[in-house]
């Protein structure tokens, strides 16, 4: 969370939050972006033009290699994590 690590802030542990607790945090750290319009996997090296491209590549070909069994509650969280911060930038 780039607001939270700009800020310095610390948070606890078990946070839901806290980058420890992040199911996505390996997935993330194997997108390589190398250009404007160019994302690699960290895994098999296959470039994408666009991030959700990526994203979709994790979802269906390197499952078993990210933790993936709460999905459902990390796209809930994402959507409030949105929609957080649309309110704090209006």
């Amino acid at each position: 969370m780039p607001y939270v690590e700009k800020e310095r802030y610390q948070l606890p542990s078990d946070c839901r939050v806290h980058r420890d607790n992040d199911i996505y945090r390996e997935q993330e750290e194997h997108k390589v972006h190398s250009d404007i319009n160019e994302w690699r996997c960290g895994f098999c090296k296959k470039t994408f033009y666009e991030e959700k491209y990526i994203d979709k590549h994790f979802d269906s070909r390197h499952y078993n290699l990210l933790n993936a069994v709460h999905v459902y509650a990390l796209l809930l969280m994402i959507r409030i994590y949105v929609a957080v911060l649309t309110v704090w930038c209006l």
